[in-house]
């Protein structure tokens, strides 16, 4: 059947032949699945992108505190460092020269199970900061 005008809702209408309505269609449909596709490939590279921001910030945490960890000229921990700064300021020195801070002796002695780790004032008193748990053995039997 040919093409022809139709008269509808006081409106005429160009009525297309069935075969090439159903090609219109197709095209159609090619036309939106490129689209998706298109659409598709975009998503996955802002995922991808976003991914990558996540992982810079990750980074870029790391490194503010290993230059802080660095920053305190040992590697003691920003948990150990405030342990030993609430020692230094609970600690009562009997020495009356000694502001506790100003003489400070770090010690780190490594074993096989860990690294112990003690800091010392002047006038002797000591605070063991980082402590390695033994292993508990079982008893045979």
């Amino acid at each position: 059947m040919s093409e022809y005008f139709r008269c509808y809702d006081n409106e005429t209408v160009q009525v297309y032949d069935f075969d090439k309505c159903i090609k219109a269609l197709q095209c159609r449909e090619k036309d939106n699945e490129e689209r998706i596709e298109r659409l598709q490939k975009e998503i996955n590279y802002l995922v991808s992108e976003r991914y990558k921001d996540k992982e810079l910030q990750r980074m870029q945490e790391e490194v503010r505190r290993i230059r802080a960890d660095s920053a305190r000229g040992f590697p003691i921990s920003e948990k150990e460092s405030e342990s030993i700064s609430n020692w230094i300021r609970s600690h009562n020195c009997p020495d009356a020269n000694c502001k506790c801070g100003s003489q400070l002796t770090y010690t780190f002695s490594p074993t096989s199970i860990g690294t112990f780790g003690e800091v010392q004032c002047s006038c002797g008193a000591k605070f063991e900061f980082r402590k390695v748990v033994w292993p508990l053995r079982k008893s045979c039997g």
